[in-house]
């Protein structure tokens, strides 16, 4: 829709499009092992491909439950001392390293840094708080030995979509109550902040006829924590009763997105995804590369 969510604008057409085409799912959507096996296929179709002067490498790394797949994403032409760890989104139940490719491709090709896509455990299987602990394994991993691979600790950032960006401002809470080092920096993009609420007005305007909707959200939300532990800050990091000493953050948030966070929750916001759904990064035909000033030095001391 447009700005004033009238008619919608003619790219914001296309995106109703595409949504109405990838929502096209089968009778049993709520099966777990079927919506992970239409996700993937999904985003097969819709995903923008190889991007090219991106090669990569998979690793094994220490999760909080034993080895856990990593992938590493490499620019071409020589390698950068940055390192971005990426957790991906899909509701802390779908997407892994295959699903959600494009979108470390995308930040290691546009971000000028070295990309590490963590492929932590998914609920119902590991429900809350594996992927936290995951999450803080592969950082504390990086910390450790990140710099004989050529990574510098001080040039650390945290990145996902969606609830990969979730469990990555957690992770800055975790990091914060560890006393570990902070990240250089958080790039959340759509993060979700609040999972105890969901009849916020975004819910209301936004829960229905997108990509992600407050159906797709309360199914997602009851597989990751019983309610009664979705005021838990590990959960839902908007509820931390001190947002303080935590690493700078550039949040990114889409127009039609019914988890979108209130304005308190971070000091550098940018509407980059004006008229698109949540998830719109990594579909093919919305992918269009954007200054991300996290990453530069003169912005970040």
């Amino acid at each position: 829709m447009s700005e004033s969510h009238g008619m919608p604008s003619p790219g914001t057409a296309l995106v109703i499009l595409v949504s109405a085409f990838l929502k096209a799912r089968p009778e049993d959507a709520w099966d777990v092992a079927a919506r992970r096996k239409k996700n993937d296929a999904d985003m097969a179709i819709a995903g923008p491909g190889p991007i090219k002067d991106v090669v990569t490498e998979g690793l094994s790394i220490p999760g909080a439950a034993g080895q856990m797949p990593a992938r590493l994403y490499r620019r071409t032409g020589g390698a950068s001392d940055a390192l971005i760890i990426y957790y991906h989104g899909g509701g802390w139940v779908i997407g892994g390293l295959d699903a959600n490719d494009s979108v470390a491709r995308g930040l290691c090709r546009h971000g000028g840094a070295t990309v590490l896509s963590v492929a932590y455990r998914l609920a119902p299987e590991s429900p809350f708080p594996a992927a936290v602990d995951d999450a803080t394994s592969a950082y504390s991993w990086v910390l450790e030995h990140g710099p004989a691979r050529g990574w510098n600790p001080s040039r650390v950032f945290v990145s996902g979509d969606s609830a990969g960006a979730n469990l990555a401002a957690v992770l800055c809470l975790i990091a914060r109550e560890k006393q570990m080092p902070q990240p250089r920096g958080q790039i959340l993009l759509y993060p979700v902040t609040d999972v105890s609420r969901m009849d916020t007005d975004s819910y209301r305007r936004f829960g229905e006829g997108y990509l992600l909707t407050k159906a797709d959200m309360e199914w997602f939300a009851g597989l990751y924590c019983p309610a009664g532990q979705r005021k838990d800050h590990h959960v839902s990091p908007l509820l931390a009763g001190d947002l303080s000493g935590l690493a700078p953050a550039l949040v990114v948030t889409a127009e039609f997105d019914p988890s979108q966070p209130r304005p308190r929750f971070y000091h550098l916001c940018q509407p980059g995804l004006r008229g698109l759904p949540q998830g719109a990064v990594r579909l093919r035909p919305l992918r269009r590369p954007a200054p991300c000033p996290v990453l530069d030095d003169r912005r970040v001391q």
